[in-house]
């Protein structure tokens, strides 16, 4: 027993532990960095979330693994900096999706009163052509 009372970890034990976290934190740091940008293509709001909270997770399971350690590695801390990019990758893919969410709702809300699903083709074709229009207005070298 330790001086306080508890169990103290062996060198051994606690190399193994740090181990076990490290990989359990490499996985959903897989999770978080694949997902995060997938849900800003298919357009989720949960996937992203699901991204966010394996990427908190892993943060939290690397910072258990640091403490064992008692300092930082260089495993621990290459992954401490790709966990940071994939929660910022997150974060930026939640905003972008309730924005579109957002923008999308009054003509989605249409479709399901009246049944017509011309109504999102329409949106979405005003607003790619509106696109098209601003970007063709410009001067340009092959205009």
């Amino acid at each position: 027993m330790g001086p306080d009372g508890k169990n103290a970890m062996t060198e051994e034990q606690a190399r193994a532990f740090a181990d076990q976290q490290l990989s359990s934190a490499q996985t959903l740091a897989t999770i978080c960095l694949l997902s995060a940008p997938v849900s800003l293509v298919i357009g989720g709001i949960p996937l992203a979330l699901v991204a966010l909270v394996c990427g908190a997770v892993a943060l939290s399971k690397v910072r258990s693994a640091i403490r064992a350690l008692g300092g930082k590695d260089g495993i621990s801390a290459r992954l401490t900096q790709q966990l940071v990019i994939g929660l910022a990758i997150a974060a930026v893919s939640i905003v972008v999706n309730a924005v579109y969410l957002y923008m999308m709702m009054p003509a989605f809300m249409e479709y399901l009163q009246t049944g017509d699903i011309t109504v999102l083709t329409e949106r979405l074709g005003t607003a790619a052509s509106d696109a098209a229009s601003s970007s063709s207005a410009s001067s340009s070298v092959w205009d």
